[in-house]
């Protein structure tokens, strides 16, 4: 599946958080948690290639997503960011249209969509910028503070 070099290490991590570096070890630490995600550190030179691989095999029952330059997560289906900010506001009673979302990755799209007001910063990936209603400065220049005098006070 995977060429030389293009994986630099795979991680699943478990419902209490617990890091492991095989399935072997998960298997043998006896854990009655579950899987809950696989993070994995790709060499950035081939990572469009990885992704790509890991959608063309992955998107029909779980979610891929690049989380970072070097790194890819899979997580079931139906976990992301949009969905938690979804669950947070309803048992809040707040209106989607009243929050705002902000991010810069690939994990942070289904949030940006789906809040009343997503914003990507400046230093975002493309896709996000495409998706946001408003672009914000980058971290270093007190992007998400920007945002929040803006839109939020």
């Amino acid at each position: 599946m995977f060429q030389y070099g293009q994986l630099l290490g795979a991680y699943l991590i478990d419902t209490n958080g617990t890091t492991y570096a095989t399935y072997k070890e998960w298997m043998e630490n006896g854990s009655q948690s579950e899987i809950v995600k696989i993070l994995m550190h790709v060499d950035i030179s081939k990572m469009e290639s990885t992704e790509k691989l890991l959608h063309y095999t992955f998107d029909k029952n779980y979610f891929v997503v690049k989380t970072g330059n070097e790194y890819l997560e899979i997580f079931p289906k139906d976990i992301n960011k949009g969905q938690s900010v979804k669950r947070l506001a309803d048992y809040l009673k707040i209106d989607l249209q009243q929050v705002m979302a902000i991010g810069d990755m690939d994990n942070d799209i289904s949030m940006i969509k789906l809040a009343g007001m997503g914003v990507a910063m400046e230093n975002a990936q493309p896709r996000v910028k495409d998706i946001a209603d408003y672009i914000t400065k980058d971290n270093n220049h007190s992007g998400v503070g920007l945002a929040i005098e803006k839109f939020a006070l």
